[in-house]
């Protein structure tokens, strides 16, 4: 759980957000150490061909909780309803990876 206010993104924070179902699903599978949080917008709609983002949180061990006032201080999109925080992290380029 994170002990702070998020605010819009400064370069210079420790962390970082990613906006969407698919980059923040992206987070949780391949990099689920590094994510700290997860809000869920209360206009969030889980589609039926897709597992529920709740799912993918439970399974990475990350807290998700639906909260307005997260979209209103970060998203800069009215259809963003999922929004990742994470530690910001380096990674070496793998060659045999696209």
């Amino acid at each position: 759980m994170i002990d702070f206010k998020l605010r819009k993104y400064k370069k210079d924070f420790s962390y970082s957000y990613t906006l969407g179902m698919a980059p923040t699903v992206e987070l949780l599978q391949k990099k689920p150490e590094a994510a700290l949080h997860v809000f869920v917008h209360p206009k969030y709609n889980p589609q039926v061909a897709t597992k529920d983002i709740f799912a993918y949180c439970a399974d990475a061990g990350v807290a998700c909780v639906v909260d307005e006032k997260a979209f209103n201080r970060v998203a800069t999109k009215e259809n963003v309803f999922v929004l990742g925080v994470f530690e910001k992290f380096t990674a070496p380029i793998a060659a045999d990876k696209p």
